[in-house]
């Protein structure tokens, strides 16, 4: 997801990331994708997103 991780890291809009992890959250958990956090570097960590990091992560349910 080169495209998906590259929107997150060059977004600049909390909505925006927010929206684009909630792609993630569903091509993850319904279609079965893979998706590595670690590559993921924020500039915006405001807001949701850091809830759809936790629960990427594990650590959180939605």
């Amino acid at each position: 997801m080169p495209t998906i991780v590259g929107v997150l890291n060059e977004s600049v809009s909390s909505q925006e990331v927010l929206l684009t992890f909630n792609t993630v959250v569903y091509l993850r958990d319904d279609k079965g994708y893979d998706f590595d956090l670690s590559p993921i570097k924020l500039r915006v960590k405001a807001g949701e997103s850091s809830r759809r990091i936790g629960y990427l992560a594990g650590k959180e349910k939605l």
